[in-house]
């Protein structure tokens, strides 16, 4: 019986500057009735995002009920922790900071609640930006709930790296560098390596603080508790000449799918010679839980 529809969504550009979209013909969805299948929806990137929930109150979709915010619930949870994420009702009357009209869709009849999602925790400053959340929505009167999901395009998430030699392990790296692109300086004398995880930084601690170690039982590695902390699988997406896959191989962290590594063998530095261009290899990844996918690209360079 309770419908909800994409109404709209704020992307913050920065603390004094941002943007809204709303649809003025949003379509409704009620999985069992008007859908055969779980509610999912996808939003582009957003950081509060505007959900218009209304009541079915006849069989034919004609008749809606009047509801009020003290006649709901909601929980909202990032999926890959579980921890809630911050979401109110308001109504869309003249008087509220959201109101738009397009939503009234037949004001004489019912005017839906907006359920209002920060997916970015602090929507002024969206440092993390919460990707994949399932929502709960429940008539506290009689009982009748909605479960529905929204994915949330993220087009500036970043990745975290360190690129080490092997030859001068003593020298190393203790804190991740980040981009959407990584470089990996080749020597001529040693083998080497990029471990890298996506969207959160890790740095180098002692063994009780570490959540993995790479290599193995070596250097251990705490890692950014954050949201969207899900584990992701790896692999080859492409790479610019055909001689990198002859040098590189690419492996999960042991025990650990929430960082993985590039294994670079010597012998790429004599392949890498002044008459080439770029050189790079793309790992793709994919959030086991989120479905996510990105591409991390590492540039690799002669030292």
């Amino acid at each position: 019986m309770i419908q909800a529809a994409l109404g709209g969504y704020k992307k913050v550009i920065s603390i004094i500057n941002s943007s809204t979209v709303y649809d003025d013909t949003p379509t409704y969805y009620e999985p069992g009735y008007s859908i055969l299948y779980p509610l999912e929806i996808e939003v582009p990137i957003a950081d509060q995002v505007y959900m218009l929930i209304r009541k079915r109150s006849d069989a034919y979709g004609q008749s809606f009920e009047q509801l009020s915010a003290s006649d709901l619930s909601v929980v909202v949870k990032d999926i890959t922790t579980g921890e809630s994420i911050p979401a109110h009702f308001q109504t869309n009357s003249a008087s509220s900071n959201i109101y738009h009209l397009g939503w009234n869709d037949n004001p004489s009849a019912f005017i839906p609640l907006v359920l209002v999602i920060n997916n970015s925790i602090d929507v002024n400053n969206p440092i993390v930006r919460v990707r994949v959340l399932d929502c709960f929505v429940k008539d506290v009167n009689d009982n009748k709930f909605l479960k529905y999901r929204l994915t949330i395009n993220d087009e500036n998430k970043l990745f975290y790296y360190i690129a080490n030699n092997l030859n001068d392990i003593g020298e190393r790296s203790t804190f991740t560098a980040a981009g959407r692109e990584g470089i990996a300086n080749i020597s001529d004398n040693s083998d080497s390596y990029v471990v890298f995880s996506p969207f959160a930084y890790f740095r180098e601690v002692n063994k009780e603080k570490s959540d993995f170690s790479y290599p193995l039982g070596s250097i251990f590695y705490e890692r950014q508790k954050s949201y969207n902390n899900e584990d992701y699988t790896y692999g080859i997406e492409g790479y610019s000449h055909d001689f990198v896959m002859e040098n590189v191989s690419l492996i999960n962290v042991p025990y650990y799918e929430k960082a993985a590594v590039l294994l670079i063998d010597k012998h790429l530095h004599q392949e890498i010679t002044d008459g080439y261009e770029r050189v790079y290899i793309d790992v793709k990844v994919n959030g086991t839980l989120s479905d996510m996918e990105d591409v991390f690209r590492i540039n690799l360079i002669r030292s």
